[in-house]
């Protein structure tokens, strides 16, 4: 990574992981899968789409991704790829959540607990992309 000369960030391509791949518009179409699989499969009957356990997954899912994002910044990455690592990371941690939720506690699998914690990831994303500018 290098600094150009008005202060910004410079990365160059790396040939064997294009950053091309990770562009918006390739996102938003996995971001909407995902958002489309926890529609079509069964829900708990209480689990709602709206509540305060789902506020607390978007604030945090806001704060990994935001996170992710700096800590990819910070490393080089371009921001193509430190949102897409924010939104990865965002979803890895909210499965593992759901995994101990279903296996330990012995409560439920929740795909609208893991929809708010990929939403937060990618809104967490995005302000620290919008304050890095």
């Amino acid at each position: 990574m290098s600094i150009t000369e008005d202060g910004k960030r410079k990365t160059e391509e790396d040939p064997c992981f294009p950053s091309s791949v990770f562009r918006l518009p390739f996102i938003l179409p996995l971001v909407a899968v995902l958002f489309l699989a926890g529609c079509s499969t069964p829900g708990h009957p209480e689990d709602e789409w709206l509540g305060r356990d789902k506020a607390y997954h978007f604030v945090g899912g806001m704060g990994i991704g935001g996170v992710a994002t700096a800590i990819a910044l910070d490393s080089g990455e371009g921001e193509a790829e430190s949102l897409a690592l924010a939104v990865g990371v965002t979803f890895g941690i909210g499965a593992g959540k759901e995994a101990f939720d279903s296996s330990v506690r012995k409560t439920y699998w929740s795909w609208r607990d893991i929809t708010w914690d990929i939403a937060g990831g990618l809104v967490g994303g995005l302000v620290v992309l919008q304050a890095d500018d």
